[in-house]
């Protein structure tokens, strides 16, 4: 690559905490939610005690992972950022691009580029199988930067919010009621969800397999939960499955809602059955759906969802 004044190094979280913590903030505020927000400000504050209080910092431990590299000026201040987070899909070691991110005042010198090129390399030595990361559609210019860097797109995926405090409403009179999904129904399930969830986007979907594993013993578990983790058969007048879905504790601020509908269905029913749902979820956060990007926004915008953001799913085989 062509002459470069800066300097690349791996992140050193005790040092690089604050300063990295700011930078995410400055260049991504208008698109972080109030959790991303939360996260960043402690963060920044306990790397402001870890700068304050070293020897303690030592002992005690520093409690982020925060792996990746860092972009530095002549006088050692962090002007660029890339996160790398280290995940194997199918025994193959991949890694999960993010935080891609450049000081508003030092943009358009190349950092960016440095930064992804010094990722993938070591990425590489390291034995990773290939990138992954999320572009956000809300910024063009990102996605059509790593297109040109070799990137390429598995899915676009859009990400709707159920708000928390939000009661879902359900026609009394409505042809659809929920129950347990039974063990017969259970491969039948299986195949739809890998339809609506292939493996190239559920590397960071937050799934958890536990959730889905048959067998007599997650039976009973399933049927002992409260309605977090926990399946959902939503059943027809004529006692047929048309959807399931399925609630997974995730954070403070969401829940994430799985939800597979069955083939054919049209979006006034969807919007019933996803009313019913929302309905029926008993916890006190916000629900957190991603779905195809292609699926009618009617849908959701109808039973009450807000959306966040789309994204683009991309990967890079190194």
């Amino acid at each position: 690559m062509d002459y470069f004044p800066y300097h690349i190094r791996p992140i050193e979280p005790e040092k690089d905490a604050e300063p990295i913590a700011k930078l995410v903030l400055n260049c991504f505020r208008p698109w972080l939610d109030k959790e991303n927000i939360n996260y960043l400000h402690q963060l920044r504050d306990t790397g402001a005690e870890a700068l304050a209080h070293p020897v303690w910092t030592k002992l005690s431990g520093f409690p982020y992972n925060i792996p990746g590299l860092v972009c530095t000026d002549k006088d050692g201040s962090i002007i660029g950022l890339v996160n790398t987070y280290s995940f194997f899909q199918k025994e193959r070691k991949c890694c999960l691009i993010s935080n891609v991110c450049v000081d508003p005042s030092h943009r358009r010198e190349g950092i960016a580029s440095h930064l992804l090129h010094e990722a993938e390399s070591s990425q590489h030595t390291a034995g990773a199988y290939g990138l992954y990361l999320q572009a956000r559609m809300e910024i063009p210019e990102t996605y059509f930067f790593y297109k040109h860097n070799g990137f390429s797109v598995t899915d676009f995926r859009d990400t709707w919010i159920y708000p928390s405090g939000k009661k879902g409403s359900e026609n009394e009179h409505s042809e659809f009621h929920t129950g347990i999904v039974p063990s017969s129904e259970r491969e039948n399930f299986q195949k739809h969800f890998q339809n609506r969830y292939p493996e190239t986007v559920l590397w960071n979907l937050n799934y958890t397999s536990a959730i889905f594993k048959f067998g007599r013993i997650n039976d009973l578990y399933n049927r002992l939960t409260s309605s977090v983790n926990r399946f959902r058969s939503v059943i027809g007048e004529n006692g047929e499955t048309k959807a399931w879905g399925a609630y997974q504790q995730l954070s403070d601020n969401f829940d994430q809602l799985w939800y597979v509908p069955m083939d054919l269905l049209d979006a006034a029913r969807q919007i019933r059955i996803l009313a019913l749902l929302c309905k029926e979820y008993k916890g006190k956060k916000a629900l957190k759906l991603d779905v195809p990007a292609s699926e009618s926004d009617e849908i959701f915008k109808k039973t009450g969802f807000i959306k966040q953001q789309t994204l683009a799913w991309m990967w890079k085989r190194l």
